[in-house]
């Protein structure tokens, strides 16, 4: 590098003034020390401190998982784990400290023990949130807790926790998105706030209420993934490219939140996580199918679909139908999309053209010259449901079908439990 001579000048006469003085003192000028930090912090200490300040988590605040979710989205299992070992001393009440205790077991997998500590602690005080997470606890340890539910509802009817419980059984151990329906304006009712109000909003699909309940969740700090999920969708429907483009950027960028990067790529096609964390959620198995079909890869789509079945998992008639599609048993799909879509009422629908494909319904057609995204009334009538689609497909190539908010819902719940809900089923 080519050095500044006015540099050196001022440095040679720097080295001469300091050789005069050493000369005139005999004292010799030592370079000056780094200054050290006279406070030694133990690593334990260290390690505390960091925590303390990269989890927004109060721990005597937590009655449910739900109430991790709130703020601790993103932060990774084990990382969550050490914060409440190095901090559940700030649990002062006996039955919070022994309920978050075997939250952290139900977390960790070990539901079947959590279930007999729960037991014996709800009789205690007959706290809801206690019977809440015996019951889930339950459900991830594989027991049948539908009629825990019923009783639930009937000995805590004032609490919202029946109904929050009753949504994620819904959802998880899907019978049919009806029940999803029902629950959520019962939800509201019993505890009228903004959450609870976005659910409500989100049934409606309306853009503008959904924006508004978020950003009033985002003021709050409150379920900031959660947010992006719901609003990206009614976004593209309604058009609004800018907010869509924001939304979807915001998604991306999300790197520990698995929910965030599975959305991404459900949503834009555009490559989320790497194909084996890919394939540990539902909705991840489901991209895998749509992307095996891309490739004709028919095997490996049906392997996803008998996966999803198996989870009785919406996800998996929709890829049913798509491989009917492409085997020209038009009738026998349209018959089986019906049935799936009914109980929705409404749905996303995108419509795409460009060039023929042979598997419809789950967006197998890339670069699309022409795209419509549309909210689908589904007739009730069969015949009538044929027609509208039967019409459609002689001006578009493909479609591809989004159940929201059913997936956006199970975001809700975060990945940590809905790991678990299907870890039992596999």
């Amino acid at each position: 590098m080519e050095q500044n001579p006015e540099l050196q000048k001022l440095l040679k006469l720097k080295e001469a003034l300091k050789s005069d003085y050493e000369k005139k003192t005999g004292k010799k000028i030592e370079p000056k020390e780094e200054k050290k930090n006279r406070i030694q912090l133990s690593e334990e200490l260290k390690k505390r401190i960091v925590s303390d300040v990269n989890l927004p988590l109060h721990l005597d605040e937590i009655r449910t998982p739900l109430d991790i979710e709130k703020s601790c989205m993103e932060v990774q299992d084990q990382r969550l784990f050490d914060f409440v070992e190095k901090n559940t001393d700030q649990v002062r009440d006996q039955v919070l400290s022994e309920n978050l205790e075997n939250i952290m077991l139900m977390l960790k997998g070990r539901s079947q023990e959590a279930v007999k500590n729960l037991e014996s602690l709800y009789m205690k005080g007959k706290n809801d949130f206690v019977y809440f997470n015996l019951l889930l606890a339950g459900l991830l340890s594989g027991e049948e807790i539908e009629k825990g539910i019923a009783g639930f509802l009937a000995e805590q009817s004032r609490s919202a926790y029946p109904f929050l419980l009753m949504l994620f059984y819904s959802l998880f151990r899907y019978k049919s998105f009806q029940i999803v329906k029902k629950t959520v304006p019962l939800l509201l009712k019993t505890d009228p706030n903004e959450l609870h109000a976005l659910f409500f909003q989100m049934l409606q699909i309306d853009d503008k209420e959904i924006a508004k309940f978020s950003s009033i969740l985002y003021r709050k700090n409150e379920y900031k993934e959660f947010q992006n999920i719901v609003k990206l969708l009614p976004f593209f429907v309604n058009k609004d490219g800018t907010n869509y483009q924001y939304t979807l950027d915001a998604l991306v960028k999300k790197d520990t939140h698995r929910c965030s990067r599975v959305y991404y790529e459900y949503v834009s096609q555009e490559k989320g996580l790497e194909p084996e964390e890919t394939a540990k959620c539902p909705l991840g198995l489901y991209i895998l199918g749509r992307k095996a079909l891309q490739n004709n890869d028919i095997e490996r789509a049906q392997n996803c679909a008998s996966r999803l079945v198996a989870f009785n998992d919406p996800y998996g008639q929709l890829l049913t139908a798509a491989l009917k599609f492409g085997s020209g048993k038009n009738s026998e799909s349209m018959r089986l999309l019906h049935e799936l879509l009914l109980p929705f009422e409404r749905v996303i629908v995108t419509w795409l053209s460009g060039q023929h494909v042979a598997y419809k319904g789950v967006g197998v057609l890339l670069k699309p010259l022409k795209k419509n995204t549309i909210v689908f009334p589904v007739p009730a009538d069969f015949e009538q449901f044929q027609g509208i689609m039967n019409e459609s497909l002689t001006v578009w190539d493909d479609f591809e079908v989004f159940f929201y908010p059913y997936e956006e819902f199970r975001c809700f719940f975060g990945s940590r439990l809905c790991t678990l809900a299907y870890k039992e089923k596999k």
